[in-house]
């Protein structure tokens, strides 16, 4: 991760000309390294677009392992957008297939970097998150009379949160 993130910045380049790699010791030796493992991660998928962003940081709140059906129901972009998205993770090595039609994050710590991306004040986070809800329960078919009424109970709960604070 350290060395993807130093030839990111440019510290590290490729010439495939001559085949070798050059770098600037001093250069690098004076920016702030880190061997904080989830630190890197977080700054890797903050170079990302707000797209991106916004789709890891909703993947993360979907678990380990999510559905790309799911997130494609629930995200506010075309499904092309979002295959654009997978494979822009995968190729960060945040993210894997897992199935068909299903990815998980490689590693807790990945999903941890993106769950960072969530807003840090406790209204926004919830927001977040009853939102998150409302498209993803909004997404479901419900079919018989006992899950619709199950449904209406969760949406009015939905429509007016409390703080649990």
């Amino acid at each position: 991760r350290y060395l993807r993130s130093l030839h990111a910045s440019g510290l590290i380049v490729h010439d495939a000309a001559t085949a070798k790699w050059s770098f600037d010791e001093a250069t690098i030796k004076m920016q702030e390294a880190t061997d904080d493992v989830t630190e890197l991660l977080i700054q890797e998928l903050r170079s990302g677009s707000e797209e991106f962003q916004h789709f890891i940081k909703t993947a993360s709140c979907l678990g380990i392992f999510f559905e790309v059906e799911t997130i494609t129901h629930i995200l506010p972009f075309e499904h092309a957008v979002v295959v654009e998205m997978l494979a822009e993770a995968f190729e960060k090595g945040i993210i894997r297939s897992f199935s068909r039609s299903s990815y998980r994050f490689i590693h807790d710590k990945c999903r941890e970097a993106a769950l960072s991306l969530l807003p840090k004040e406790n209204e926004a986070r919830s927001r977040f998150y009853l939102n998150l809800g409302r498209q993803l329960w909004g997404s479901l078919e419900q079919s018989t009379s006992q899950e619709q009424a199950v449904k209406k109970t969760l949406d009015d709960s939905l429509a007016s949160p409390v703080d649990l604070r």
